[in-house]
């Protein structure tokens, strides 16, 4: 501490603050990390005992001693310390506003920098390859499993994308999956304005030349193989297909667009109860903010997390309402067609116990165990809900979630909090 405070001419509190402050000068006085720092007054009584002329003289032997082995610089500055004359510019209203107005300048082109390069790199990943396969293979699953028989096996579908060259890509994507699979009972068209060049062949590529069909829309309706049609800025207003059961949105939509594009899926056709849509860029709230510009009531509901069935599952198993048996046997008899009487017979045990705890609770005005059966039947309508919901887009591999969502299923009809009127009709 002695050198340092030689070597940079410091006071003996000066020494010891800035040690105490620097990790590193700990280090080079061997003070343990969070040890004490020496008081200055001891750095005084040693100077005193010593002597002044002792201690320099020690210092500067230890500092020539450094400078000599290299590691200690010694370098000389030469300062001109000649004083010119000259105008002294005092800030001024005016001035400071301009350097703001340059320093705003100057941020917002580095953010825009920033922004197109955090553009670039989403636009690059929406567009991999492996990012639209994987969204194809969730369409076409999607719309063999749910859409494809309906309206007696011509229901039809449609995919929104952005742009010409993603319109491109999912239909090369969703051919090659196509031919994988196997699946040679439906086609695709796309329809754009237009040209592009293929940056995987160099050809230009035109809706014509891409579908061999000089009508894209006439197709679409009068040819049978033709179920997916893949859309870019086109056909999202005024396009009139009555047989359009499901529509896959990869585009952000806004305003009067959200509304006119899912629109196409209001013609009225015999048979076309429920139409689909599965949504990859937009939320559920920006849909409806959208709605409520032309329709007061509209609603849309919220995201729904695929392993909500699990969650709520393990709620109702662990409820001591039914057992596993229970619900084994009335999935059994539903699957089996075993008639409504049959069903009946299984379910009511599970029917009755709620309703006894239910009423006993009521009539005990136990209000923690009436505010669990209903939350029990909350999870039975939240878990019918998601699975008629969620198993149009996840292909579940697990049999016990199928078993309990027909359990739930026929719950739902029969639990009710305020009556003891149910439903029958699947007798």
């Amino acid at each position: 501490m002695m050198l340092l405070k030689f070597r940079h001419q410091l006071s003996f509190e000066s020494v010891c603050r800035e040690v105490a402050d620097s990790i590193s000068w700990q280090r080079f006085c061997r003070i343990s990390f969070g040890s004490r720092v020496p008081h200055p007054t001891t750095l005084m009584k040693i100077t005193s005992r010593c002597g002044d002329v002792a201690v320099t003289g020690l210092n500067q032997a230890l500092l020539a001693k450094a400078v000599e082995a290299k590691l200690v610089k010694t370098d000389k500055v030469r300062a001109d310390t000649t004083v010119v004359e000259a105008d002294v510019s005092y800030p001024t209203d005016s001035g400071l506003l301009a350097k703001g107005v340059t320093r705003i300048a100057a941020t917002i082109a580095r953010v825009k920098a920033v922004g197109e390069a955090v553009s670039t790199i989403v636009r690059y990943a929406r567009l991999h390859p492996t990012a639209i396969a994987q969204k194809v293979r969730v369409v076409i699953e999607h719309f063999r499993r749910n859409v494809m028989d309906m309206l007696g096996g011509e229901a039809r579908a449609m995919v929104v994308t952005s742009s010409r060259v993603e319109a491109l890509s999912w239909s090369k994507k969703m051919n090659d999956y196509l031919a994988v699979k196997g699946y040679d009972d439906m086609s695709t068209l796309v329809a754009f304005s237009g040209s592009l060049t293929d940056e995987d062949t160099g050809e230009s590529i035109t809706e014509v030349s891409l579908n061999g069909r000089s009508d894209v829309a006439r197709a679409f309706r009068e040819e049978d193989a033709y179920r997916v049609l893949i859309v870019a800025n086109k056909f999202q207003t005024g396009f009139d297909e009555p047989r359009l059961m499901a529509m896959y949105v990869d585009k952000e939509l806004s305003g009067v667009a959200t509304v006119q594009t899912l629109s196409r899926l209001n013609r009225t056709y015999p048979g076309k109860t429920a139409p689909m849509v599965v949504d990859f860029r937009n939320s559920p709230a920006s849909i409806e903010e959208d709605f409520k510009l032309y329709y007061s009531d509209a609603h849309v509901e919220g995201d729904v997390d695929p392993n909500a069935l699990y969650t709520i599952g393990d709620r109702l198993d662990t409820a001591d309402l039914y057992s596993r048996d229970e619900m084994d046997a009335v999935a059994d008899a539903f699957l089996a067609e075993a008639g409504g009487e049959s069903i009946a017979k299984v379910l009511s045990p599970i029917k009755n116990r709620w309703s006894g705890r239910l009423r006993q609770a009521v009539l005990s005005e136990e209000k923690t165990k009436r505010q669990e059966l209903e939350y029990f039947r909350a999870d039975v309508l939240g878990y019918r809900n998601a699975w008629q919901f969620l198993s149009q887009i996840v292909d579940y591999q697990d049999p016990d979630l199928h078993r309990r969502a027909i359990l739930t299923t026929l719950l739902a009809r029969n639990l009710h909090v305020d009556a003891d009127e149910y439903d029958d009709s699947y007798l």
